[in-house]
């Protein structure tokens, strides 16, 4: 009997370390560097309206942006938080057919900084604990980079009009990271 429950104890303990509930990050279905038309089959076409009204909200900037397919975080990855987590997709400028990478955008009012399900840095806390430890404080603010799996991260949190937190978490490859 004793030698059931510890064969029965290390085969939940290997299960468990393997197993999806586990692993980092969302899979979003492609690879930066790929065919950007493996993502419009996925997410749909390049958002042109979109495209438009960040031009017009910031003049001068049409020369750094890149075409975008948008979706949100909890469509694509339903077990992974922060749920209210806007991705876009970018396609690189010069050869419109490459993923340059993706962008998470998100912003929560301050009161909710508790809230696991709210925050995109609570899933970098919970993916990357040992790259950024910068922020496992709540109360951090700043910018970080790292580099992980061959991707390379940026991620910003600032606390806009002493109420709004807003983050940003870029994910791309270091040949592309120039083009951000």
């Amino acid at each position: 009997m004793r030698k059931n429950k510890l064969f029965i104890t290390y085969f939940l303990s290997i299960f468990l370390i393997f197993s999806p509930v586990n692993s980092e990050e969302c899979n979003l279905g492609f690879e930066i560097g790929e065919n950007f038309s493996n993502v419009t089959e996925i997410f749909g076409e390049i958002n042109v309206d979109e495209y438009i009204n960040i031009i017009e909200r910031e003049p001068g900037q049409e020369d750094q942006l890149h075409g975008f397919v948008t979706t949100k975080f909890e469509h694509w990855c339903p077990d992974h938080h922060p749920k209210e987590t806007e991705i876009r997709i970018y396609a690189l400028n010069e050869e419109p057919d490459i993923v340059l990478g993706y962008k998470l955008l998100s912003s929560n009012h301050i009161s909710l900084i508790k809230d696991k399900k709210s925050f995109l840095f609570y899933y970098i806390q919970d993916n990357f604990k040992d790259e950024v430890k910068e922020v496992f404080d709540n109360k951090w603010l700043g910018h970080v980079s790292w580099q992980k799996n061959g991707n390379q991260y940026y991620y910003s949190k600032l606390l806009k009009f002493d109420a709004l937190v807003v983050e940003e978490l870029i994910i791309t490859k270091y040949e592309y990271r120039k083009s951000w």
